[in-house]
């Protein structure tokens, strides 16, 4: 799930990613792409009894995809977001 609220600052947005499984101890990373260029700009790997939750800021406007890795289904990849908020 990808959460948008204002950043503290201006022009700029804060994400929160989560990542919810039927057995949640089997995602063991989450990373965002930039939705233009594919390039990987933030990421978190975790431990097995670890949130699975990645905060970031970001320039209001951005594009970008959130994925993530579950080790019995493989990764997941989210549609576009557009950082608005």
């Amino acid at each position: 799930m990808v959460t948008l609220s204002p950043g503290r600052a201006s022009g700029q947005v804060s994400v929160e990613i989560t990542a919810a499984a039927a057995v949640p101890d089997v995602v063991d990373a989450i990373w965002v792409t930039d939705a233009g260029t594919g390039e990987i700009f933030a990421g978190r790997r975790f431990l097995p009894k670890e949130p699975k939750e990645l905060v970031l800021v970001v320039a209001r406007g951005r594009r970008f995809v959130a994925a993530a890795h579950c080790a019995i289904d493989g990764v997941w990849e989210g549609d576009t977001v557009v950082a608005e908020a």
